[in-house]
């Protein structure tokens, strides 16, 4: 889970709708509260900002090493000319724990 901020410099309210592309891997948007985005937007007043999480689920097939990468881009409602994207990589990581067995 990676957790973007998005802030509203202006100075009216506006709705920004986020989209994301470029990956294979299931992602999923949450509000900073962790409910489900859907539709993929948040209102925001004046001034103010909020945390968006974007979980990716890293498939069971993956093995070590493997990546995937998501641009999420958000895009404001009030003027669709100012948007501002990101680029997340997700690497599949696995540790091995090996139990410790002495013998006489």
């Amino acid at each position: 889970t990676f957790t973007l901020r998005v802030t509203n410099t202006g100075n009216l309210s506006d709705t920004i709708n986020f989209t994301y592309a470029g990956n294979t891997w299931p992602v999923t948007l949450l509000s900073g509260s962790g409910s489900l985005l859907l539709p993929p937007s948040v209102m925001l007043t004046a001034k103010t900002d909020v945390d968006v999480a974007v979980h990716v689920t890293i498939p069971i097939t993956a093995t070590g090493g493997m990546s995937d990468t998501v641009t999420i881009t958000a895009t404001s409602q009030g003027d669709p000319t100012l948007s501002a994207a990101s680029a997340l990589t997700t690497v599949a990581m696995y540790q091995y724990y090996w139990p410790i067995v002495f013998r006489n």
